[in-house]
């Protein structure tokens, strides 16, 4: 939450909006890891 309301306010190199932007990332890579997994899974 405190990476948003830097981000609203303007400041966009603050280390709360960078470690929101590594989560989310992280969050990123690992859907797309686990999507990724299940698609092959199903034999599709």
């Amino acid at each position: 939450m405190d990476a948003v309301r830097e981000a609203y306010t303007g400041h966009y190199t603050t280390p709360a909006v960078l470690y929101g932007v590594l989560v989310a990332l992280a969050l990123a890579a690992l859907a797309v890891t686990i999507g990724t997994r299940t698609f092959r899974s199903a034999g599709a």
